[in-house]
């Protein structure tokens, strides 16, 4: 069998990774180039009703660009930021294009949001909660907790 089609992703994946002074520190470093645009999108498509999904696109596209552009930047060595500095800054520019691309773009079925969801906003968390044991999303949300209250004590 022959493995010829796996050497050259394998040789550019080792060639990309070496560039950096550890391996946790290069997937760290290219995460922090990718994360933010999808990170932006998904908080403001969950929690602001206004947000449109052509500037959700415009900001995954914009966004990957600015990730692209950070990487080529920190690859030549123009910049030497820490990579956690750079997801925040990535992050505070792609809110700001979906903001703006909101405006710019809006979503004409969200003009009345009251048409097709009508006041049920809040109205899982104060209506019966249906299914038994973990089926139950309110015990199943309240046992996650926990768990991560407990993990935390313990390996604090």
């Amino acid at each position: 069998m022959d493995h010829g089609a796996w050497r050259s992703p394998r040789y550019c994946c080792i060639a990309a990774l070496r560039h950096y002074t550890t391996i946790f520190e290069g997937i760290n470093k290219l995460i922090s180039y990718v994360a933010p645009p999808i990170t932006a999108v998904f908080l403001l498509g969950v929690f602001w009703k206004r947000a449109s999904g052509q500037s959700a696109f415009i900001t995954l596209v914009a966004g990957m660009a600015l990730g692209a552009v950070m990487f080529v930047v920190d690859w030549n060595g123009l910049y030497k930021g820490d990579f956690m500095l750079t997801a925040f800054l990535l992050l505070l520019a792609c809110l700001a294009i979906m903001v703006a691309t909101t405006f710019l773009f809006p979503d004409p079925s969200k003009k009345k949001p009251d048409r097709w969801f009508g006041k049920i906003g809040a109205n899982p968390l104060r209506g019966k909660a249906h299914g038994r044991g973990l089926g139950n999303y309110r015990l199943a949300s309240a046992a996650v907790l926990a768990t991560f209250v407990i993990l935390y004590v313990i390996f604090r």
